[in-house]
């Protein structure tokens, strides 16, 4: 489990997303997603009445959602998660800020997509490995080193606290 999503969605916001990113509200899944999925975007997924557009203008607005499966952060290092994390929150800038034929149903990996992902240090392919497709329903990232995620990760490692059953420790 993570705490201090907010802090680290705020600070990767700033430092790889430019601050354009709205803000999302987090939840946690103990039951297993499907197969493949460990984590998921939902645009719009609620309405919140205490978040509005403007301070002057208290009508809701619309609130995307993160949920991670928390039972399949035991098979993941540290990196590796907040590098998911950070994969979902390239889905809320392919929702909120991508060019607008990235955004919408049928374009969850298009090329913006991967693009972005690329340019965060976080390249994409549908198996995880150079040279594969990078654009398609299920994609993995990989940590490129020297690449900006690389770069500023460590930084964030202490904020997160794991609940792990293979670790019992940061590295």
């Amino acid at each position: 489990m993570i705490y201090g999503a907010n802090i680290i969605y705020h600070r990767f916001n700033k430092e790889l997303f430019e601050g354009e990113l709205p803000d999302v509200v987090f939840s946690w899944q103990r039951r297993p997603l499907k197969d493949q999925t460990y984590a998921e975007h939902t645009e719009a997924a609620y309405r919140w009445p205490w978040i509005p557009d403007d301070k002057r203008d208290p009508v809701p607005r619309p609130v995307d959602e993160i949920m991670f499966d928390v039972t399949k952060f035991s098979l993941m290092t540290e990196r590796e998660i907040l590098a998911m994390f950070v994969h979902e929150m390239c889905h809320v800038w392919q929702s909120h800020v991508a060019p607008a034929p990235s955004r919408g149903k049928g374009n969850y990996h298009d090329k913006a997509f991967a693009a972005k992902m690329a340019s965060l240090g976080l390249p994409v392919t549908t198996t995880g490995k150079p040279g594969a497709p990078s654009t398609g329903y299920g994609v993995h990232e990989r940590i490129e080193p020297g690449g900006r995620f690389d770069k500023i990760v460590d930084k964030y490692l202490p904020i997160v606290f794991l609940v792990s059953a293979k670790r019992s420790s940061f590295k």
